[in-house]
C-alpha cells in the first residue's frame, strides 16, 4: 500500500474524545489526517467541544457536529437527559456545528420510538436548522429506522453503521423506502 499514491479521502465518522486528547493533541490529530490525505472529516467530539479544537486548527478539512456526549457513559444515557436538547439548539444556533450526532439507539439502553423524546427532538432540530442527524443503530430488524424516516422525512439521516447486524436486503429496504 502505498501511502503516496493514496486518493484523497473524506471520512464521514470520525471521532475525537477525552481520552485520546490526552495522548493525541488537536495538532498531532490533524497532522495524521494530512499525513493520511483525509481531505475532510466530520467529527463527532466527547465533550462536543472537542470537535472545535481540532476545526480551530484545520477549518477547510474538519466539519464539526455537536454531540449531546460530554463523558464516556453518556452514549446510553443521552436519551433520556433532556438538557441534550437545549445544549443541542444552542450549539447549532452558534453556527459552530453543522449536524447532531453520533446518536446511539441500541437495544436494552434507548427507549422505544414511541417513547424517544429526546430522539424526536433533536430530529427535528435537524430539520428547523437544515443539519443532518446521524444515528448509530444496532438492531436485527429495520423497524427503527423505518419509523424515523416515516416520522422525520425533512430530517437528513447518516445512518451509522447501517449494516452492523441487518442483512444487506433489510439495509436496502429501508434506503429503498426512506428517501432521507
Amino acid at each position: 500500500f502505498n501511502l503516496q499514491a493514496q486518493q484523497a479521502v473524506a471520512d464521514m465518522h470520525l471521532h475525537y474524545k477525552w481520552t485520546q486528547q490526552d495522548v493525541t493533541t488537536p495538532a498531532a490529530a490533524v497532522a495524521l489526517l494530512e499525513q493520511h490525505n483525509i481531505v475532510m472529516g466530520v467529527v463527532i467530539g466527547t465533550p462536543a467541544e472537542l470537535a472545535l479544537q481540532l476545526q480551530a486548527l484545520a477549518a477547510d478539512r474538519i466539519v464539526p457536529i455537536f454531540s449531546p456526549y460530554r463523558e464516556g457513559g453518556d452514549w446510553h444515557r443521552w436519551a433520556h437527559d433532556d438538557s441534550a436538547v437545549t445544549r443541542a439548539r444552542a450549539a447549532l444556533s452558534s453556527g459552530q456545528y453543522r449536524g447532531i450526532g453520533e446518536l446511539h439507539v441500541i437495544g436494552g439502553f434507548a427507549p422505544a420510538f414511541d417513547q424517544a423524546d429526546v430522539l424526536k427532538q433533536l430530529l427535528a432540530l435537524g430539520a428547523e436548522f437544515d443539519v443532518p442527524v446521524m444515528i448509530h443503530t444496532e438492531f436485527s430488524r429495520p423497524d427503527f429506522m423505518l419509523s424515523v424516516c416515516k416520522a422525520f422525512p425533512d430530517t437528513r439521516i447518516v445512518w451509522a453503521h447501517s449494516g452492523a447486524l441487518l442483512e444487506p436486503a433489510d439495509v436496502d429496504s429501508v434506503l429503498a423506502r426512506c428517501g432521507n
